[in-house]
C-alpha cells in the first residue's frame, strides 16, 4: 500500500509541544511533513502574506519553519515544496479550544480550512484548557486525532473539514 502524505501545521509554531506530540501519532499513518509558522501566530485567522517574501527553513528532515501565517504554511507546503496535494491536512494541537466564534479567528482552524478549500480532507485539533487543571493533555488529544485522521484517510472525504 502506498504511504499516505500528511501535511501538518498549526498556529503555535513549528516547535510547539502540541505539534510535536501530534506528529508522533500521525507518523503511524504515513509520511508527515510539517509546514508551520516559525513563531506563534495565534488568532491570525485566514490571513496570508502579500507584500513581502516569505522565508522557509527546513529545520529537520520534513519539518519546515515558515516566516508567515498558518495559511501561508499550507500554501507553501502544497504549492511550493511538495508540488502536490497531500492526502490529508492536519492542524494542531492548538493550546486552547476553538469553539463557537473562535473558529473565525483561529489560525489553527484556518490552516485546516485552507487544505479543505483545495479539496483535501482536513482536521483541526485543539485542546480545551480547564483553568483549574494545569495538565495539558496532548497525548489524549493526539490519540483521538490519530483515530479521526485514519478515518479521513480511509474514506477519502475530499474537501471535508473537521474541527475537534
Amino acid at each position: 500500500m502506498e504511504k499516505r502524505l500528511i501535511l501538518l501545521s498549526n498556529d503555535d509554531g513549528f516547535d510547539s509541544e502540541g505539534i510535536k506530540v501530534l506528529r508522533e501519532y500521525l507518523l503511524e499513518l504515513g509520511k508527515v511533513v510539517v509546514f508551520a509558522p516559525s513563531c506563534e501566530k495565534s488568532a491570525s485567522s485566514h490571513s496570508i502574506t502579500l507584500r513581502r517574501e516569505i522565508s522557509v527553513k527546513e529545520v529537520e528532515k520534513d519539518i519546515y519553519a515558515v516566516e508567515g501565517t498558518p495559511v501561508d504554511s499550507i500554501l507553501i507546503g502544497i504549492y511550493g515544496v511538495l508540488q502536490k496535494k497531500p492526502d490529508l491536512v492536519v492542524s494542531g494541537i492548538n493550546l486552547g479550544q476553538n469553539l463557537g466564534e473562535d473558529v473565525f479567528y483561529s489560525g489553527t482552524v484556518a490552516a485546516a480550512r485552507e487544505g479543505a478549500m483545495y479539496g483535501v480532507p482536513a482536521l483541526a485539533v485543539s485542546l480545551y484548557l480547564d483553568r483549574e487543571d494545569k495538565v495539558k493533555h496532548y497525548e489524549t488529544a493526539a490519540h483521538f486525532a490519530q483515530k479521526i485522521a485514519r478515518f479521513l484517510l480511509t474514506h477519502r472525504l475530499n474537501g471535508e473539514l473537521l474541527n475537534v
